[in-house]
């Protein structure tokens, strides 16, 4: 596996719903994805790539209205390879995608079709306000079939509307940091990592590989997922205030239930939510 990938899984700071990340990480460690990773697709044509894995998410316009989809797991800067095998969408194409339907003027409206458990945060934000800068030109309406939680809510939020499927799963709200904490194994192996670093760094190199984190270190990482959280939570209050501060929790709602407490605005499905746009256009 690429190492930024890598360590993204193990280091990286996340908006995902929790279980979709542990499959995530469970298939990143599997023989299957070390084989296909380490295979030569990384030199194959985009033509392979669509035969083996399916075709690139991209945007289509048709009618007036821009589809742009929103599915899988969420990250930045993602190859080809790692995008088809994983089923990423790379958080700056989509941002591209609706930016380029907020300026078509052939485009009288967007339509994001989701289905996300979410992803890493890097990009995310941006995202976001490509979307909730879109309201602002056009209507722009997000379309759950299946799951629209944390990094993918985020991004959601802004829209002038969120519709979702009845059982869809939407919200997840929140965000954390996974370090795997092998001091003790070390220790017990008789191994110790040997870290050299500036002697004002006290918070650099937090969580290397061996090493237990300090107390001062802890409190230092606690800040930075708050505060990613607190821009995060503080997006949605701002583009749905009517959200109940009890569906900002973490927790993941079925669609009924999170249209009673403000994630959402109505139960359809995508083809019913394609189909209210084109009677109005």
């Amino acid at each position: 596996m690429p190492a930024q990938f890598y360590s993204l899984l193990n280091s990286g700071i996340w908006h995902m719903q929790e279980s979709r990340f542990a499959s995530l990480r469970e298939f990143a460690a599997s023989d299957l994805a070390t084989q296909v990773i380490s295979s030569q697709l990384t030199n194959v044509s985009s033509d392979f790539l669509d035969s083996y894995f399916g075709p690139e998410q991209k945007a289509e316009t048709s009618g007036g209205v821009a589809i742009v989809p929103l599915k899988g797991g969420l990250a930045r800067g993602v190859s080809p390879v790692m995008r088809r095998v994983f089923g990423i969408r790379d958080t700056d194409m989509f941002r591209e995608d609706v930016e380029q339907a907020a300026q078509d003027e052939k485009v009288k409206e967007v339509l994001i079709i989701a289905d996300s458990p979410g992803g890493s945060v890097d990009g995310i934000a941006e995202a976001a306000h490509a979307v909730a800068s879109t309201r602002k030109i056009k209507p722009i309406t997000v379309a759950v079939d299946g799951m629209l939680a944390s990094a993918a809510y985020h991004i959601g939020a802004g829209a002038s509307r969120i519709l979702a499927g009845p059982s869809s799963i939407v919200g997840s709200i929140g965000t954390f940091l996974t370090l795997m904490d092998y001091s003790q194994a070390h220790q017990k192996a008789g191994v110790a990592p040997v870290i050299i670093k500036n002697k004002e760094g006290k918070y650099k190199a937090a969580g290397a590989f061996g090493t237990a984190l300090s107390a001062e270190q802890k409190e230092q990482l606690q800040e930075l997922v708050q505060g990613l959280h607190d821009q995060f939570s503080g997006f949605v209050r701002a583009h749905r205030p009517f959200a109940s501060p009890s569906a900002m929790q973490g927790q993941a709602l079925v669609a009924g239930e999170a249209k009673r407490r403000g994630l959402i605005d109505a139960i359809a499905t995508s083809s019913e939510a394609l189909a209210i746009i084109r009677e109005r256009l």
